[in-house]
């Protein structure tokens, strides 16, 4: 198969910069390898963004959202969606703002915290409100950060999720 020919890239665990001449990637996956964003060397036609995080892979993935401001240089990008597995404590309140600024660029955007079967071995409750919180945070600044557009935005019945699009 031709390098041209290759549409949708997924990086499994890369904590490093990487250098990668597919010049038709459209769609990139990034699970536990959010480092990889500082190298700036994806193709410019990127249209969406997925980035996976686990929490049991912190130890050698550590989560820099300013890595995040790398995606203002991709010019096409449209869509960008944030999976957050086992996270105990959401992202602070900077990473909060930077996540709704790089968001605010995009025509839909999506953050989501998930739990993995049979690993809930900490205090569940306290983390759901946790997460519901950091969600509120999130409308309010995407809100906030929204020009004179209303832009769709719906939560999910559990606070755990948000999706806000301005299609």
């Amino acid at each position: 198969m031709s390098s041209n020919n290759i549409v949708e890239l997924h990086l499994f665990r890369c904590n490093r910069e990487t250098s990668i001449d597919l010049p038709n990637v459209s769609h990139l996956n990034l699970i536990d390898s959010l480092d990889s964003l500082h190298c700036n060397l994806f193709s410019l036609n990127i249209r969406s963004v997925q980035i996976i995080l686990h929490y049991e892979c912190l130890c050698f993935a550590p989560v820099d959202w300013t890595t995040l401001r790398a995606l203002s240089t991709l010019p096409l990008l449209k869509s960008f969606r944030i999976l957050l597995y086992d996270m105990r404590i959401p992202p602070d309140d900077t990473s909060c703002q930077i996540i709704a600024e790089t968001a605010s660029m995009l025509s839909n955007f999506s953050f989501f915290f998930r739990h993995m079967y049979n690993t809930h071995k900490y205090d569940m409750y306290s983390t759901y409100k946790k997460h519901w919180l950091f969600i509120k945070q999130l409308k309010k600044r995407l809100l906030d950060l929204s020009s004179n557009v209303e832009p769709y935005v719906c939560e999910e019945n559990d606070g755990c999720g948000l999706f806000y699009s301005f299609d």
